[in-house]
């Protein structure tokens, strides 16, 4: 399935520390955009584009694994899986492509270890 886009508010922003028991403050906050999710054959993919939002603490840098963390439909905070940045800036962009099955859980282009 391709991934569907459907539209986000409030969007926040937090740098990805695997294991960190500190609470780190949000990079980038009140955002607004369209989260992305869909399998194609073995892989899971999500995308985030952010078209507005305001940088805090540095802001979100090209390169560098965040989680993105918004209100659902209910209300409830939702929390993305880690995903790589690959546009910081004033409208940031986030994308991660995960293998599934045998080997899974890896990054595409990844080795089975």
């Amino acid at each position: 399935m391709t991934p569907i886009p459907h539209p986000v508010k409030n969007v926040r922003i937090y740098p990805y520390i695997p294991d960190a028991s500190a609470i780190v403050p949000p990079v980038f906050i009140d955002g607004i955009g369209t989260y992305s999710y869909g399998t194609m054959l073995m892989y899971e993919s999500c995308y985030l584009e952010l078209a507005s939002g305001k940088a805090e603490n540095g802001g979100v840098s090209a390169g560098i694994k965040y989680y993105a963390v918004y209100p659902d439909h209910s209300g409830k905070d939702f929390t993305t899986d880690w995903m790589n940045c690959t546009q910081g800036g004033a409208q940031p962009q986030f994308s991660r492509t995960v293998r599934l099955g045998p080997g899974g859980g890896q990054m595409a282009g990844q080795q089975a270890e």
